[in-house]
């Protein structure tokens, strides 16, 4: 993981605290537990997050306010 990709995601957590994050994982370096952490709790992430969190994509005009301000998941459970 690197710093940019943790650093986006504690920004979309702080804008919407629903968005799970790792802090403990974080904070103790343990960035196995973090991948995993990804991979088990936001896999089904609506893609434009995933996109914004691991690339830093965002859509042409779009804040990351916006980004997390509607529906975080692509399917309902």
């Amino acid at each position: 993981m690197t710093n940019e990709i943790i650093s986006r995601w504690k920004e979309l957590n702080s804008l919407n605290p629903e968005l799970p994050y790792p802090q403990e994982e974080v904070v103790n370096k343990n960035w196995l537990e973090v991948g995993l952490f990804y991979n088990k709790e936001l896999i089904d992430l609506d893609l434009t997050i995933s996109d914004y969190i691991l690339g830093g994509i965002l859509q042409e005009g779009q804040t990351a306010e916006e980004l997390v301000a509607g529906e975080l998941y692509q399917y309902e459970e």
